[in-house]
């Protein structure tokens, strides 16, 4: 009796490993899910105000589209949406201070455009980052690239 329950046992444990091994191996619901541009690609909740700036394009890019800073509670959320992008491109894309036409050093690198959507969270408040005014936001070529296709100015 003790072989039969041994043999019992040592099948479940082998029905389990191969049930677990292959949920592991299988792509995760949460990767199939396709992000669009005009998506809002952020779980955080906004709490007061936001800036939208147009996005302008430059050197006959034709690529345009929106900058948001929006605020949260000790922080900053900037979304990117560029329109007039190569798929599945890179892009970078900064906060840099100054206006479009006379930019000054970057202030804050976002994270890389890809397919036209950037999103960030910074760690900085609402508050001072108005304090910074004028900043601009670029978007350049490439990854690496420092021509410049689009720009967007935050004024005062």
């Amino acid at each position: 009796m003790n072989k039969n329950v041994f043999i019992v046992v040592a099948a479940l444990i082998v029905i389990a490993l191969i049930t677990f091994s292959y949920k592991v191996s299988q792509p995760s619901k949460i990767s199939q899910v396709k992000v669009t541009p005009t998506a809002t690609p952020t779980p955080f909740q906004k709490v007061g105000k936001s800036i939208v700036v147009s996005l302008n394009a430059l050197n006959n890019s034709k690529q345009s589209g929106t900058a948001t800073v929006s605020q949260l509670n000790d922080s900053i959320l900037v979304t990117v949406q560029l329109n007039g992008m190569t798929p599945d491109s890179k892009q970078d894309v900064s906060i840099l201070s100054g206006s479009c036409s006379a930019t000054g050093a970057a202030k804050y690198p976002l994270t890389t455009l890809f397919n036209g959507a950037s999103t960030i969270v910074l760690d900085v408040t609402y508050a001072d980052f108005l304090k910074q005014l004028p900043l601009s936001v670029k978007v350049f070529k490439s990854e690496n690239s420092t021509t410049p296709v689009s720009c967007g100015q935050f004024s005062k």
